[in-house]
């Protein structure tokens, strides 16, 4: 194939410069075959020996568009399950942030009654959880007084 390509370049350009000269040749020669690689790399040809024959662009077949429509599916099931779970999220940030700024202004109010008349404080919501983290597969036995001020967590991993 390169043969042919400088065959008709040369005829091409024996008007004005006579023949190409061995490193005309050997550029042109190494650029044919590095673009008949690239060809050949993304299956748009074959080549058996220096018989070249065109195989043209792939299709995409009825299968693949099927698992890419599927793999579409999961990913936008997977996409509404997270938003709806950080939406949750927003929510207990919303719901903590508003007991801690009640707790801030209960505080403040009970300073300001105390300074006045010593009256005992009042007491706040304390935070309704405490967040632990721990590997996928722990099992977490947690165990709370009647009281409620005590709370035993135990972590056995599997």
């Amino acid at each position: 194939v390169a043969d042919e390509i400088i065959e008709e370049f040369a005829a091409t350009q024996s008007n004005t410069a006579g023949s190409l000269d061995e490193f005309h040749e050997k550029n042109v020669r190494r650029r044919v075959y590095d673009a008949l690689n690239v060809l050949m790399a993304m299956d748009i040809i074959t080549r058996e020996k220096k018989e070249i024959r065109w195989k043209g662009l792939t299709t995409t077949q009825t299968k693949d568009l099927e698992e890419l429509k599927a793999v579409h599916v999961q990913l936008m099931t997977s996409i509404s399950r997270k938003t709806a779970y950080l939406k949750d999220l927003e929510e207990q940030i919303a719901g903590l942030r508003n007991i801690i700024k009640r707790n801030q202004r209960m505080l403040k109010s009970n300073n300001n009654n105390n300074n006045n008349n010593n009256t005992a404080p009042k007491e706040g919501f304390t935070l309704p959880f405490i967040l632990v983290q721990t590997s996928p597969h722990a099992t977490v036995e947690i165990e709370i007084s009647e009281d409620m001020q005590l709370v035993h967590l135990d972590f056995n991993r599997q």
